[in-house]
C-alpha cells in the first residue's frame, strides 16, 4: 500500500502488492500520479509530514510513502482510541451492571479492577513499543529536497522538522 501525503491536508491510498514500493516506482521510473487512487480516511498531520519528508517520494501533488512506513504510527493512534473506547465502555458497563454481577459473583467487582490493570499495563507496553518504532523513523535526518518539494507545494514543514 501506498500513500500520496498532499498539502492541502488530504490523503490518498492505492493498494499495491507489498513488492511494489515507492522506491520500486522510482526505480522503475513509474508515474504514479496515473494510478486511481483512493481517498483516505489518515489525514496529513505534522508527524506524517515528518515522516514523508524522510521517506516519501515528490510526485506532482504530494509526497508518495510507503504503507510500512507510516503503518506503526497509524497503529499508535488506533491502539490509543481502541483503548480509551474499551476503557469507556467497560465503564458504563461497571456503572450499569457492576452492582447485579457483584451480588450474583461475590469478588467481581475487584477481579474486574485487577483486569482491567493487567490489561492497561499490556496496551501501555504496547503502545511505549510502538511510539520507539516511530521515534527511531523520526530520528533519521530528513531529506531537504524533500522538504523543498513539500514547500512548493504550498505545504507547511513543522517545527521541529
Amino acid at each position: 500500500m501506498l500513500y500520496l501525503l498532499m498539502p492541502t491536508g488530504e490523503a490518498r491510498w492505492l493498494d499495491l502488492p507489498r513488492s511494489i514500493s515507492a522506491s520500486f516506482a522510482l526505480e522503475n521510473d513509474l508515474d504514479l500520479e496515473t494510478f486511481d487512487w483512493k481517498p483516505a480516511e489518515l489525514k496529513v498531520d505534522a508527524t506524517l509530514v515528518r515522516l514523508a519528508v524522510r521517506f516519501g517520494l515528490p510526485v506532482r501533488s504530494g509526497l508518495v510513502v510507503d504503507g510500512g512506513t507510516v503503518g506503526e504510527y497509524v497503529r499508535v493512534g488506533q491502539m490509543i482510541k481502541t483503548h480509551h473506547d474499551a476503557d469507556s465502555a467497560h465503564t458504563r458497563l461497571e456503572e450499569v451492571n457492576g452492582p447485579m454481577m457483584e451480588a450474583l459473583l461475590p469478588g467481581w467487582t475487584e477481579q474486574t479492577r485487577e483486569l482491567n490493570a493487567r490489561v492497561d499495563t499490556s496496551v501501555e507496553a504496547a503502545i511505549s513499543e510502538a511510539v520507539k518504532e516511530v521515534d527511531a523513523q523520526l530520528a533519521q535526518a530528513p531529506k531537504s529536497e524533500l522538504a523543498s518539494h513539500w514547500r512548493s507545494l504550498g505545504g507547511y514543514l513543522p517545527d521541529p522538522l
